[in-house]
């Protein structure tokens, strides 16, 4: 007998030696969850700030502004943008979330304001931001405003 029937040949008399296990039946319905707390969103703990147009000591200067209102309320930093100085992002460990910019990026025939809306709703489903604000040029001032409106934080902070 070859190796490989006699280990199924063992597998069997295994499987027939092992206790049968008893089949379910319907019993009792299951007791109803205790009353509790009804569940709520979890705290907002972030800051969303949208930094774009600015570079070198300007993006430094704007960072520790950034850090300091943060660190004032209570929330992490998360940044958004579209091109601005990564390393700089990088070296502060914070989080950045790297969104299209619909006026020069062309990837497909799919429309680019879709995809930069649903790039807005994850960032808002993941982050939860409690504020956003922003550093940015006119051009991406839209970004701040939608990611509001999205989180349904409808004044700006002061």
């Amino acid at each position: 007998m070859p190796s490989v029937q006699r280990f199924l040949e063992r597998l069997r008399r295994a499987a027939s030696r092992r206790p049968a296990v008893p089949t379910p039946t319907a019993s009792e319905p299951l007791p109803p969850n205790p009353p509790g707390p009804e569940p709520t969103d979890p705290p907002k703990r972030h800051i969303a700030v949208v930094v774009e147009g600015l570079a070198g000591e300007d993006l430094e200067r704007v960072f520790d502004i950034i850090w300091d209102q943060s660190a004032a309320r209570g929330l992490k930093p998360v940044i958004i943008t579209m091109t601005a100085d990564l390393q700089r992002i990088r070296a502060r460990k914070w989080p950045v979330e790297i969104v299209l910019d619909i006026h020069r990026q062309r990837l497909d025939d799919l429309p680019m304001e879709l995809r930069l809306e649903q790039q807005l709703q994850g960032i808002v489903r993941l982050w939860q931001p409690a504020v956003i604000t922003s550093f940015a040029s006119f051009n991406a001032a839209h970004l701040a405003q939608r990611l509001r409106a999205l989180a349904g934080l409808t004044e700006a902070p002061q």
